[in-house]
């Protein structure tokens, strides 16, 4: 490590990860850095913490500016001559589109004052499944869009359903080097049930979107679409989901919905709780 030349670093991170659409990326991945003492004294290591850059095709995606608080209660403080011992964080990184990235870990000690050192670089192949998975927007160059949606839910009166208490979210994020517009346009949902088009009118199954005149490289900008048509009836339907402008109609994506009163499970949504999770 270049500020702590008696300290030896080792990565080990994944090769690779499934594509994960609930979460709009690959969810929880851990992240171990080994550290050795190659020298002659004790060294502390106490206070550890571990940050990431993340880039894919060369356009980096945000990552949260320091793992912590995931410190395990093993963590030494002191590490004796020819110690060594397996740090493990959180890897908190925006990594909405399938593909190849680089990740670059940093550690550092002590606090704020403490040098940030590159512990090493690992390649992730973010492995994409058949459905669900961003994909560009033809009348949008350098765009993609992908969608999420709680796939089982319990019944509702009409009103619950009228007022918007189940809705998707789209998701808008520049895959270039470069800011991108996002033109205004809406975004439609058509409803199928047992292949037959579910009767609604357009005002409760369409959502504007607002145009954006830059989306930075790597930027994400995400638009709820509330499904507002009376879905009472137990039973399956299919969610078929387009974005139009003015003179184009794009493909969002489809999700199949199931209405029941059987126990539904919990629906993994990341938390808004900064800037790097895409609030879902």
């Amino acid at each position: 490590m270049a500020s702590r030349p008696e300290l030896l670093a080792q990565v080990f991170g994944p090769s690779t990860a499934r594509y994960q659409p609930e979460v709009i990326g690959p969810g929880a991945l851990g992240i171990t850095v080994r550290i050795s003492n190659a020298g002659t004294r004790p060294v502390a290591v106490d206070r550890f913490e571990m940050s990431f850059e993340t880039t894919r095709e060369g356009v980096a995606f945000p990552c949260r500016e320091i793992s912590q608080g995931a410190g395990k209660p093993r963590d030494p403080n002191v590490l004796s001559p020819g110690q060594s011992h397996r740090f493990e964080r959180a890897l908190h990184c925006r990594m909405p589109i399938p593909g190849m990235y680089e990740v670059r870990v940093f550690v550092k000690f002590l606090g704020p004052s403490e040098t940030r050192d590159l512990a090493g670089t690992f390649r992730l192949d973010l492995v994409a499944g058949q459905s669900r998975t961003p994909h560009p927007i033809p009348s949008l160059p350098g765009l993609h869009v992908g969608m999420v949606g709680k796939t089982a839910v319990p019944p509702m009166p009409a009103d619950a359903w009228e007022r918007g208490d189940y809705s998707l979210r789209v998701g808008f994020i520049n895959g270039t080097g470069g800011p991108v517009a996002l033109r205004a346009g809406r975004l439609v949902v058509d409803i199928l049930r047992d292949g037959v088009s579910v009767p609604c009118p357009m005002e409760l199954r369409s959502q504007g979107v607002e145009a954006k005149a830059v989306l930075n490289s790597g930027e994400a900008t995400i638009v709820s679409l509330p499904v507002r048509c009376d879905l009472g009836r137990e039973g399956t339907y299919v969610l078929l989901v387009r974005f139009e402008t003015a003179n184009s109609a794009d493909t969002v994506g489809q999700l199949a919905v199931r209405v029941t009163s059987e126990p539904t499970p919990a629906y993994p949504y990341p938390l808004c709780s900064g800037d790097i999770d895409l609030c879902y």
